[in-house]
């Protein structure tokens, strides 16, 4: 008598990726659709919402006045041991022909990681205290810590446009939320 070729647990776990997968499907359905929204409200209604989710998140900024545009100031992420890291976003918000606006959202990443120490003048093992101690000065009198060269990157953020959506336009938000659940359903 031959076996199946499958056992239950392939089963499980196919169906369990297959839902993984749907999920998946569905956020970036509706992150996707949420970066092609023209809202119906007016930028000038919508400024200051913009704003409100800026400030939860603590950033503080710069606009053009008039302009809808506005660029955040650099805020650290985190920092410590392992470098430091900073995201700003600049903002900008355009009226559509024939009515309506939308929002696009710029998101800039900056890093850096400290350097390894370089202790110039010093080869081979200390011997003794006098030496390490030498070592230990030069080493201080010298630029023998640092920070890599910044890295930098930036993109548009789909994250931060599909939370303005489910801020200003919740009732648009949600739809969204209805029609990726029918296009891709929970199994």
């Amino acid at each position: 008598m031959s076996r199946p070729a499958f056992s239950w647990g392939s089963v499980v776990l196919a169906v369990a990726l297959l839902a993984g997968c749907a999920a998946q499907q569905r956020e970036n359905y509706v992150r996707d659709r949420a970066a092609e929204h023209v809202y119906a409200q007016p930028l000038e209604e919508m400024w200051p919402q913009v704003k409100a989710v800026l400030e939860d998140k603590g950033y503080s900024w710069r606009e053009i006045p008039q302009r809808f545009i506005l660029e955040t100031e650099w805020k650290e992420n985190g920092g410590g041991t392992l470098g430091n890291s900073y995201t700003r976003f600049l903002i900008e918000g355009m009226r559509v022909r024939g009515g309506g606006a939308v929002l696009r959202v710029m998101r800039n990443d900056a890093s850096s990681q400290p350097t390894a120490v370089h202790y110039a003048g010093t080869v081979g093992p200390v011997s003794s205290a006098r030496a390490a101690n030498e070592a230990m000065v030069n080493a201080s009198n010298s630029n023998t810590t640092g920070m890599t060269p910044l890295q930098k990157r930036a993109f548009r953020d789909l994250e931060l446009e599909l939370e303005l959506l489910q801020v200003i336009d919740p009732d648009a938000a949600a739809s969204l939320e209805a029609q990726a659940l029918a296009k891709y359903p929970k199994k």
